[in-house]
């Protein structure tokens, strides 16, 4: 095994809620209980430019999703070895400052990651399953609502509201429910209609139609008790127990919602759920299980992530250093029904290599720091890489 180093290249948070690569980041130096993690694949999530703009400090890691290959196991590791290909999510940045998956090393938990059937999963596919959208999507399900699981199908197909069933933890959670033998019902675009049938949605209807909550009660007869709202915010959790059985249920929710007087109703419970509280090294009373709960669903993943392939994958070229880019495009609300993956390993720059530190401003027009002296954006195009000028849809910076 090649010797590891001390340094690495790693986005992080700089001044004013911008982020950049920087050349010079340490590598995270594992304990006894812990792995180090050669990145290969990482996806972005909303948490993450949502904690470089409001919740880090200048310096700190970012990025939660990840796939990759162990390099080093801590003495007390057992079930994990240096060459196994892995996958998981941690809470880049905040847990430890100087770990975060969007780097090309970082450490875990060994006992939140599972191992990838590489022969039946690339590393970008497993990225996706590895990470915040599937784990939230498992836990609702089969946590707080106490639904069937897919090792443990229902022997009747209870149905379950999956709303907004086209963004990334929709998309996994009618997956992981048609696995588990329920039966679905979910929001979306009409023109996404189509995708979340060969999901294997039972119904879908249009989540602007203002009569869709009449709509999916009729369509449920006043059966639906179990619910997952995928937005969470702008008044959905209302619409989702307005197409509730009259005598109640459960309602998980992914981020807080405003609650008052009138709601929730009495008859229905919340569960809000933001998965990476769970985590082992920020737990807290309201996830007390968590870790236990992951050493079920993470025992089955290598089977069972052949079939939960589902989700639309945005390759976004040129690896870690176009990665503030790929979050500037998140943040402004391009992705409809996919996710960003990003190959860290694809680098961008054949001449590019004497710069510290490329920052991007978080803004619906983002500002690019060229690499080779030009204001460009670095494509990767088939196998070769080329610096190409593009229209100004983005501002560029050209400050090195």
């Amino acid at each position: 095994m090649s010797s590891i180093p001390s340094t690495q290249r790693a986005l992080v948070v700089v001044e004013g809620g911008q982020v950049g690569v920087k050349s010079d980041f340490p590598v995270p130096k594992i304990n006894d209980e812990e792995i180090l993690i050669k990145v290969v694949a990482v996806t972005t999530n909303p948490t993450d430019w949502k904690h470089a703009t409001r919740a880090l400090k200048p310096g700190n890691a970012l990025g939660c999703d990840f796939a990759g290959d162990v390099i080093q196991v801590g003495n007390n590791v057992k079930g994990i070895k240096v060459g196994d290909a892995v996958a998981g999510f941690i809470r880049g940045g905040y847990d430890e400052p100087g770990n975060g998956s969007f780097q090309e090393h970082m450490k875990a938990d060994p006992t939140l990651v599972w191992v990838i059937p590489k022969s039946e999963v690339p590393y970008e596919d497993a990225s996706s399953m590895g990470g915040i959208a599937l784990s939230t999507a498992a836990y609702a399900l089969i946590g707080p609502l106490g639904l069937p699981t897919p090792w443990t199908p229902a022997k009747e197909p209870t149905p379950v509201l999956i709303w907004a069933g086209t963004t990334s933890v929709g998309i996994y959670a009618i997956a992981v429910a048609k696995l588990a033998g329920l039966k679905v019902v979910t929001t979306a675009s009409p023109k996404h209609f189509d995708f979340v049938k060969k999901l294997g949605a039972d119904a879908v209807f249009d989540y602007r139609d203002p009569e869709t909550p009449a709509k999916i009660k009729a369509w449920s007869n006043g059966q639906i008790a179990h619910a997952l709202d995928c937005i969470s915010e702008h008044g959905t959790t209302k619409l989702v127990a307005d197409s509730m059985s009259s005598d109640g249920g459960k309602i998980v929710i992914i981020i807080p919602v405003k609650r008052n007087e009138s709601f929730p109703p009495s008859n229905i419970e919340t569960h809000e759920i933001l998965i990476y509280h769970g985590l082992k090294h920020n737990r807290d009373d309201y996830y007390p299980t968590l870790t236990e709960w992951y050493a079920s669903p993470l025992k089955h993943m290598p089977e069972l992530a052949p079939k939960l392939k589902v989700m639309p994958l945005k390759a976004w070229p040129g690896g870690l250093d176009t990665l503030p880019e790929a979050l500037a495009y998140h943040m402004a609300g391009k992705l409809s029904a996919e996710k960003i993956v990003v190959n860290i390993e694809n680098q961008i720059c054949n001449k590019g290599r004497n710069y510290n530190t490329m920052e991007m401003i978080f803004s619906r027009h983002a500002v690019y720091t060229g690499l080779c002296g030009c204001p460009c954006r670095w494509l990767v195009h088939n196998t070769s890489t080329r610096c190409m000028l593009e229209p100004q849809s983005y501002n560029f910076r050209h400050d090195i």
